[in-house]
């Protein structure tokens, strides 16, 4: 195996995947090559090239839940995208491809497969995207996050479909938790919660934690805080707070539009708040932290709900609601693991029983074995 295509995007659910398959693969020899196929302004049009790896460009835009106009015009990108990876496919001449899902992947899969070039798909989340589901019939593997998903593809291809969990960065795994603990200045008896709405915030978690910050953090002396605002409202935040709350307690809140060293983050926290995003669920259980899930509303076939139950349904996670998240909602939420370190221990042991840390390694594996 030497030469493979990766294609998925339009998020960063389906980019950062791709990415830690790209890199392990790359990394597995010094002749190997990978090409990624992604949409002209997708985010992958931008997290790619900055990682040096080759990157070509399809004009494609998604058609379900759009009108008949709409789609006939999704239709007709994918027809001339599909032409256009037929040129790719000779050119590069990949041994295999890898799709992560997405629109942008269909039209790069579908055309391998009628090529009779092997294919892998990577589904991130509980329940299936429409990509992979479509291109599932074709595929050699399918790998999935858990054994939840396999009732979201066609029987047919049960006898295809690997658990793996999903792959997660290698600097998520690496990170040193006494470390990160003294760089984030937080005591041995002290208690880290860390809280991000994603990459670009949340309105909901924003509101919910300056009201539990405001009213509710003083009841809770051993907690520090690790607060990721995202851009938008950083500055919203950042005034609120100093308002608000009064200093000896504004102390124990670093605070920040966006965090870099979310690795680090991740490994000194003992509890995490989020949304239910498949990647950062991924993260946070290959390293056992238990989450406070707040699953967005705001996406297709409300995955994200899919994902947190499936979490709480394994005592990694408690669920709020979106429309049911407050500050008080937080604080009640925090209330007994924070009164009761067992409750923590139980939920981080069940959280990281439910992580895969060799979930990169396991598909690599699967992608070296494809034979054309």
């Amino acid at each position: 195996m030497r030469r493979l295509i990766i294609t998925g995007g339009g998020t960063g659910g389906h980019v950062y995947p791709a990415l830690s398959i790209a890199r392990g693969f790359l990394q597995r020899g010094p002749d190997r090559e990978v090409l990624y196929v992604g949409a002209r302004r997708g985010l992958e049009s931008r997290v790619i090239p900055a990682e040096n790896i080759p990157f070509r460009a399809l004009e494609v835009e998604g058609f379900l839940g759009r009108g008949a106009r709409g789609k006939l015009g999704g239709l007709y990108l994918f027809a001339r995208a599909a032409h256009r990876v037929g040129s790719l496919l000779r050119e590069f001449a990949p041994d295999a491809v890898v799709g992560t899902g997405g629109y942008v992947s269909a039209p790069t899969v579908f055309r391998a497969q009628l090529a009779r070039i092997p294919t892998l798909l990577q589904e991130q989340n509980v329940h299936p995207g429409v990509a992979n589901r479509f291109l599932s019939h074709l595929a050699c593997w399918v790998t999935v996050p858990s054994g939840d998903a396999a009732g979201g593809f066609p029987r047919r291809v049960s006898d295809r479909l690997v658990v793996t969990g999903n792959p997660v960065r290698p600097e998520i795994l690496r990170a040193d938790r006494a470390k990160a603990r003294r760089e984030f200045a937080v005591g041995e008896d002290e208690v880290l919660l860390l809280a991000s709405g994603g990459s670009g915030g949340a309105e909901t978690i924003n509101r919910g934690m300056l009201q539990f910050l405001c009213e509710y953090l003083p009841r809770h002396p051993r907690l520090r805080v690790i607060y990721v605002t995202g851009p938008r409202y950083h500055g919203w935040v950042r005034d609120t707070l100093r308002k608000e709350v009064r200093c000896a307690d504004a102390d124990r809140v670093m605070l920040f539009d966006y965090l870099a060293d979310m690795p680090g983050a991740l490994a000194a926290c003992d509890l995490f708040l989020c949304r239910a995003g498949a990647m950062s669920l991924a993260e946070a259980t290959a390293v056992g932290r238990p989450m406070v899930i707040v699953p967005s509303p705001n996406v297709t076939h409300d995955h994200q709900q899919r994902n947190a139950r499936a979490l709480q349904a394994a005592g990694a996670a408690l669920v709020v609601q979106d429309t049911d998240f407050s500050g008080a909602a937080l604080h009640s939420a925090l209330s007994g693991p924070l009164r009761e370190s067992a409750s923590l221990r139980d939920m981080a042991a069940a959280s990281r029983a439910h992580g895969n840390p060799e979930a990169l390694d396991e598909i690599l594996a699967l992608i070296d074995g494809l034979k054309r």
